[in-house]
Parts: C-alpha cells; sequence; structure tokens
C-alpha cells in the first residue's frame, strides 16, 4: 500500500485524543516533538484510519520504524509510575532543603543585624526602605568572610558611631568596607 500524507487536521486529532502524549514513553511537549505512528505499518496494509494512528514522539516512533506495534516493547508503567513518586520525593526534600536553607540565612542576617544596631537597641533590625537590599548584601558577604566575621565586623562599626569615631549616617559604608576588606584578606 503507498503511504499518503496525513493531514493536519487529522494529526492534531490524534495529538489531542492521545493527549499530546506519546503513547511509546509517555513524555509530552516541549521536551519531545510528536508525530503521527501508524500502529500497523503502511508497509503491512495499515491505512491512515484513526484508529491506526497514534502520537509518538520523533525518538520512539523512529525507533520503532516500520515494524508492528506487538514487536515493540511495552510501556513499563509501573517503572514510569515509581520515578515519577522518587522524582516528587526528591523534589519535595529538596523544598524542604531550600526552605532550611533559608531560615538559617535570615537567622544569620538577623545576627549580624543586631550586632549593627547594637547600639540603637535590639529592635531596629533592618526596618528602613533600604533593608532588602542590605540584608541581600549581607547574605552575600556571610557566603564570602562567613557568619563570624560579618558580626565582628557589624560590631566594629557600631562601636565606631558609639566612640563617635564614625557618624551614624556612614556605619553602613564603614560597615561594607570592613567586610570588604575581610574578603581581600586584610584585617
Amino acid at each position: 500500500m503507498a503511504r499518503r500524507t496525513i493531514s493536519n487536521s487529522v494529526r492534531f486529532k490524534v495529538f489531542d485524543r492521545d493527549g499530546f502524549t506519546c503513547g511509546y514513553c509517555g513524555r509530552t511537549p516541549p521536551s519531545v516533538v510528536l508525530e503521527v505512528d501508524h500502529v500497523t505499518p503502511v508497509s503491512a496494509g495499515g491505512g491512515n484510519g484513526m484508529s491506526n494512528l497514534l502520537t509518538a514522539c520523533f525518538e520512539c516512533n523512529n525507533g520503532k520504524a516500520a515494524r508492528a506495534l506487538g514487536t515493540v516493547p511495552p510501556l513499563d508503567y509501573r517503572g514510569l509510575a515509581n520515578e515519577t513518586k522518587q522524582r516528587a520525593e526528591q523534589l519535595a526534600a529538596y523544598r524542604g532543603y531550600l526552605e532550611r536553607l533559608h531560615e538559617q540565612n535570615e537567622e544569620a542576617v538577623d545576627m549580624v543585624s543586631l550586632a549593627y544596631w547594637s547600639h540603637d537597641g535590639p529592635n531596629l533590625i533592618f526596618s528602613h526602605e533600604n533593608a532588602s537590599r542590605e540584608r541581600s548584601q549581607i547574605l552575600i558577604f556571610i557566603g564570602r568572610i562567613g557568619l563570624e566575621a560579618a558580626v565582628d565586623c557589624a560590631q566594629v562599626s557600631a562601636n565606631a558611631v558609639m566612640s563617635g569615631y564614625v557618624q551614624k549616617k556612614y556605619q553602613w559604608r564603614y560597615f561594607c568596607g570592613c567586610m570588604w576588606k575581610r574578603a581581600r584578606g586584610e584585617r
């Protein structure tokens, strides 16, 4: 039987019927390109009727070639279900890890903040309009120089303000300068 082209309307009816999912491996766009496959190959007398057409990804369709569907290894649904379950468990564990990491980072920044504001009292933890940016900068420095060094720089800047060595309006610059020096290995 000669191969006839499958029209776009029939092609998309097959995709829609099959849920835009490869009938062999279960993958979906955009990770794969879908094609329409003949369940019974044209070379074996299969036609273009809807009952003989199946959605397949490019890789599976080319791997099957002109073999009948019965000769293609069946899809391992249990294996796919197990893999999906494992991925979901890994994703949940990773989300938990990210939440814990975020909490640890917030606690670390709060420790530095308390030392920075020690001369004004403990209730002034970056409550102004630049707080988010400054908290982000502190977190970057903690990653570079460590929490202990960042707290030390915050205490140094607070002491410099309390002693009159640095004006309050320049404390942030002094604090960042201290952290930059630590990052470069200076004391």
